[in-house]
């Protein structure tokens, strides 16, 4: 759409950050791959895009919980070691 000068670059770009804050939630997941699959709506470019954004979320969702486990982990040792130390 920016490249056939539907919408502008600045007007895309203002766009882009509530759009993504409504799309991460689960819903707009399962509504977006609803429409898309069941019904064949959206241009590959908007496929593309959301494919890109979903992917990036699961790739935090996945840093995140490596991360809590890490750090119970971690918290366990650190447990482990505080025991050890006062027997």
């Amino acid at each position: 759409m920016v490249q056939k000068g539907v919408l502008d670059q600045e007007g895309f770009n203002m766009a882009t950050p509530p759009a993504k804050m409504t799309l991460a939630t689960p819903s707009a997941r399962h509504w977006y791959y609803f429409l898309k699959n069941e019904r064949g709506l959206f241009r590959p470019e908007l496929h593309q895009w959301m494919e890109n954004f979903y992917a990036e979320q699961d790739r935090q969702v996945a840093l995140e919980k490596v991360a809590s486990s890490q750090g119970a982990i971690d918290e366990k040792a650190n447990a482990d070691t505080d025991t050890q130390k006062s027997s």
